[in-house]
């Protein structure tokens, strides 16, 4: 009976089995697609994250269509983690616009509704460089880590007609898919850092200035106990182990300054040149006047630079990348020279900051250290015939301010014991003065073989000294010699002369006996920027 009863119940199984697949059954659920949004806070960049860094607690949704975006319908929402992604692990297939938002910006650029609809700009990447700018069309927002936004209808300049329909990143969802997509999020103008009038750009300005200052009377001081025209006294053991070159090695803390306070400077100068553009008080011949003054600075700086370390390398933006390279001698020095031409462009007659007639002396001193004597002539004689400058006698250079031989003069005071210790001559030491610009005038000549416009302008220098003219007739190599005490004799600690010996191939003849060696014509690049940025490398010798 138990056999019977157990067969009857397995049929009765059967026979409902057989019912329930006569039944449509539930369909297993369909695999999912997946997406991951790493969104960067680009307001976080820096040279080293070219994105800025991953943005937490972002809200990122999903729209399937732009006019859902326009009435805020949202198909999907999350929020990023602290790597800044944002994870959606079961969504539809289909087409989605991306918005992400936070406190620091959104990636929704310029939105602005008009007739109910959100438009605005175009960008997926930064700008990370003043080169990239520079190829790229007119953007009043353009400055390293801001959006490179799209020139839509590609006329050469972004302005309100290159807005489109938000939001304008998106991306298709396929069946069975994973799927990754990066957002950027920000603000038209990223620039923290930037300015917020024209009386803050007038003030960084003024700091540079102030800053130069302090770098002036390191190079002067240095350059002066470095070579023959003055000894370190009671200076104390570091100046003197640098009078005996005993102390230049790569750890030597002057050496350091010099570079510290000369990059410093660059970078306050460069924040002038990238950020002026965009300061709304400030009308378009204000914009060029501030820009062009802090080109002119900086290019004197970096021609001190150079003649203490050689070719250091050319920063454009607020820092040095760290990847950074030294550059060759003739991009160096054209690169110094464009800084130049393009300052006394602009400057006109304003004299405030630096002068069109301070840069073209630069440019006289850069063209005679490159053997460029052709622009060494051009350049001092264009100073030479300015009629607002003019020698004065040799007193009152250095204790009367404003006086007519002045080229550039910063500072109306010395500040640090340092340079009191070396500089005697006077209250204050100018940048730039006149009789410098005779003595290249007369050393170009020479070298072109003009004795006729060499000699008087060495005669200029020497009536002021009341010493005789010195004869047409004499020979070049006597005059020589004649123009290299005279640079002793009048630029004597003002920081030209290890520049001058080097020339003149003349630094070890006299400076030999103190100590010096031919490696010692260039400074050695300091062993901490040498860590800091390991693809430069050190000059000869250290």
């Amino acid at each position: 009976m138990k056999k019977i009863a157990l067969y009857a119940f397995s049929l009765a199984a059967l026979s409902a089995c057989s019912k329930n697949d006569d039944k449509p059954q539930p369909t297993p659920e369909q695999d999912k697609q997946s997406l991951e949004v790493q969104v960067y806070n680009t307001l976080t960049w820096s040279v080293d994250k070219p994105a800025g860094a991953p943005a937490t607690n972002a809200t990122v949704k999903l729209f399937k269509t732009k006019a859902a975006f326009n009435s805020s319908t949202a198909a999907y929402t999350q929020t990023t983690d602290a790597n800044g992604k944002a994870s959606f692990a079961s969504i539809d297939t289909g087409q989605y616009f991306i918005v992400a938002t936070s406190t620091d910006g959104s990636n929704i650029l310029g939105a602005k509704q008009v007739n109910g609809v959100y438009v605005g700009y175009v960008a997926d990447s930064l700008y990370q460089t003043t080169a990239e700018i520079a190829n790229s069309p007119v953007n009043k927002y353009a400055a390293p880590g801001n959006f490179r936004l799209e020139d839509l209808n590609m006329d050469g300049i972004v302005n309100d007609n290159d807005v489109t329909e938000l939001p304008a990143q998106s991306i298709h969802i396929a069946a069975k898919s994973s799927n990754s997509k990066r957002i950027l999020i920000g603000k038209l103008d990223n620039r923290p850092i930037g300015f917020n009038s024209k009386t803050e750009v007038a003030t960084a300005l003024q700091n540079s200035i102030t800053s130069l200052n302090g770098f002036h009377e390191v190079q002067v001081t240095l350059d002066a106990v470095y070579t023959d025209d003055a000894a370190c006294g009671s200076m104390g053991p570091d100046w003197c182990s640098i009078d005996a070159y005993t102390g230049m090695t790569a750890a030597n803390s002057t050496a350091l300054l010099l570079w510290q306070k000369g990059y410093s400077i660059i970078s306050q100068l460069n924040k002038v040149i990238n950020y002026t553009n965009a300061v709304s008080d400030m009308q378009a011949a204000e914009k060029e006047l501030a820009i062009a003054q802090a080109k002119g600075v900086k290019a004197y700086v970096y021609f001190q630079l150079t003649s203490y370390f050689g070719n250091v390398p050319m920063q454009n933006d607020l820092a040095l990348p760290t990847n950074v390279n030294r550059p060759g001698t003739d991009d160096i020095r054209t690169y110094i020279d464009t800084l130049l031409t393009a300052a006394a462009s602009k400057l006109g007659s304003n004299t405030d900051i630096i002068s069109a007639a301070a840069c073209k002396a630069i440019q006289a001193k850069l063209a005679l250290d490159a053997d460029d004597f052709v622009n060494a002539k051009t350049y001092s004689s264009a100073v030479i015939a300015n009629t607002a400058y003019a020698l004065v006698d040799t007193p009152l250079i250095f204790t009367q301010t404003g006086n007519k031989e002045l080229l550039w003069n910063t500072s109306n005071t010395l500040t640090s014991s340092w340079v009191k210790s070396v500089f005697t001559r006077g209250t204050f030491l100018p940048e730039l003065r006149l009789t410098e610009m005779y003595l290249i005038n007369a050393e170009a000549n020479l070298r072109l073989g003009v004795m006729n416009d060499a000699v008087p302008s060495l005669n200029k220098v020497r009536q002021r000294e009341k010493l005789a003219d010195l004869s047409n007739t004499i020979s070049p190599d006597n005059f020589r010699a004649e123009l290299m005490t005279a640079w002793k004799r009048n630029m004597r600690t003002e920081g030209n002369r290890l520049l001058s010996l080097r020339r003149w191939d003349t630094d070890v003849t006299v400076l030999a006996p103190l100590g010096y060696q031919k490696y010692n014509q260039l400074l050695p690049i300091p062993i901490s920027v040498l860590q800091t940025y390991p693809n430069l490398y050190q000059n000869v010798g250290y």
